[in-house]
């Protein structure tokens, strides 16, 4: 199936203008992304900038045989698949306890400092927290599976606000496999997708939780996506995958800005957009593929320039390169790279299997929902894996992203959290700086952590182990397809994990 091309493009009727004065909204952006987030921090699903890609330098670009040096492995996250978040010096992860979900923040170590109720768990198909933490500043925010969007302060847990979007924005049914988005933050707002009766997209205030606007774009619903923030022309605008379209809204006052069709067979987009220079690219599994859009200088409309069919991802996300996009098709099962600017295959391979990516320091970082972890040259001419290794702890679907940050390589694996040491060795003669989670070296170089933090909020039975041993079709343009299409798959029995989400 293609993705569904134009069939629009106006948007709704004005509603409160706020303007932008004095700074562009690129240089508010990148003041903004500035003063929130260091280099080596991941806030948020897929990142700074929710594209999947670290500007984290100085990384190995071979492992060994077994796979990088394993720090630690925390046990007691609760069962999910939600990537964590990493800032300010401790990790933010979500899981499921007792038919309950959790916010968790973990240190450095992986000694669990806090945790605390995000809500009702998931206890329909696969059961588990779906959704990454947004963390901005002093405050962390979830959006549970069940629909309860909460704020807390990222210091100790405190709870500040929680609204029930289900009840607030009339939800019903509930999405399928529940609600699995990572809220997004725009200056003093944060957006999330409700797909209720009353609200397609909402904003609410980030210190309150009292609704700043809501958005509706027909009878579309949540589909397991987590908002973009693009800066264009004089205002950035929210771009947001719904059940039915992919959508612009004017992030500080909810004006629809223009939307065009798109959907696959099953009305599930659990893929983050992706932005660069003046372009989206939308992606999405069962056949749908990838559609590149160029937005106008003040964004507010935007043009399918291409689409093709043969990377589409169910919700493993995809990378932009060196004007290549890179990741793992649904229907092919095989590692896909386009040519950015044409939509073209460059190659397709089975490589390790489908699965998640993401990228740092030249390298591709991919792992594949059979447990392979891999480190893969971007190059368009083929899948060059460079190293990988198997995942020795952990159980269940591999369907958590990878995260980078601080020099660490984190995979979570259901109710664990591993820990990998992926910094290059210091040139010779330079002294070394010691780092969190390296205090004790443990026999073979393996580090040893300290006991858990006890503390009143720690989950029962939590503890950090050390590791064993070493460890469109577009109007005007046809894109070739190397291979015959497969045919269509049976109704889905597996949920488009997010995180995320989908793990978002």
């Amino acid at each position: 199936m293609r993705p569904i091309l134009p069939r629009g493009g106006s948007g709704d009727p004005p509603r409160k203008v706020r303007s932008l004065v004095g700074l562009s909204a690129a240089l508010l952006f990148a003041l903004f992304v500035a003063a929130t987030a260091r280099a080596d921090d991941w806030p948020q699903w897929r990142g700074v900038n929710r594209d999947g890609r670290s500007a984290e330098k100085g990384l190995l670009k071979q492992w060994p045989e077994k796979g990088p040096k394993l720090l630690w492995t925390a046990e007691g996250i609760g069962t999910g698949w939600s990537s964590p978040a990493a800032a300010g010096g401790l990790l933010y992860v979500t899981g499921v306890v007792d038919e309950k979900e959790f916010l968790f923040a973990c240190d450095l170590d992986g000694h669990i400092v806090w945790r605390e109720i995000c809500g009702p768990a998931w206890t329909k198909t696969h059961p588990g927290s779906r959704y990454t933490p947004t963390v901005d500043g002093k405050l962390v925010f979830v959006l549970g599976s069940k629909g309860v969007l909460a704020c807390f302060e990222a210091r100790n847990g405190a709870k500040t606000w929680a609204v029930d979007l289900v009840e607030k924005f009339k939800v019903n049914p509930l999405p399928l496999w529940g609600f699995a988005e990572a809220p997004l933050i725009a200056d003093e707002l944060v957006l999330c997708t409700p797909g209720g009766r009353e609200a397609t997209v909402a904003a609410l205030s980030k210190r309150s939780g009292e609704t700043a606007w809501t958005a509706h774009i027909g009878g579309d619903t949540s589909a397991y996506s987590s908002p973009l923030l693009v800066a264009t022309g004089t205002a950035r605008q929210a771009v947001v995958l719904t059940s039915g379209h992919v959508v612009g809204i004017d992030a500080a006052a909810g004006k629809v800005l223009w939307h065009h069709t798109f959907m696959n067979l099953y009305r599930d987009h659990c893929n983050t957009p992706l932005y660069h220079d003046g372009r989206i690219y939308c992606a999405a599994g069962y056949g749908c593929g990838v559609m590149e859009l160029k937005l106008s200088a003040d964004g507010k409309n935007a043009v399918a320039e291409w689409g093709n069919t043969r990377l589409d991802p169910l919700h493993g996300g995809v990378v932009l390169v060196d004007g290549h996009l890179y990741g793992s098709g649904d229907r092919s099962a095989a590692w896909v790279c386009l040519n950015a600017a044409t939509g073209d295959v460059t190659y397709e391979d089975r490589g390790i299997g489908q699965g998640s990516v993401i990228y740092a320091d030249g390298l591709l970082y991919c792992r594949g929902y059979n447990g392979t972890v891999a480190l893969v040259r971007p190059d368009p001419k083929g899948y060059d894996v460079v190293s990988s290794f198997k995942l020795p702890r952990g159980e269940g679907e591999h369907w958590a992203h990878p995260v980078i940050s601080n020099g660490r390589l984190y995979l979570r694996h259901g109710n664990a959290l591993l820990a990998y040491d992926i910094r290059a060795p210091e040139p010779p003669g330079k002294k070394k700086d010691s780092a969190a989670g390296q205090k004790t070296a443990g026999e073979n170089g393996v580090t040893v952590t300290a006991p858990v933090i006890e503390k009143p909020a720690t989950a029962p039975g939590t503890s950090a182990t050390p590791p064993p041993g070493d460890q469109p079709a577009v109007p005007g343009k046809t894109t070739p397809k190397p291979r015959a299409a497969t045919p269509s798959p049976p109704a889905p029995t597996t949920p488009p994990a997010p995180t995320a989400p989908p793990m978002n």
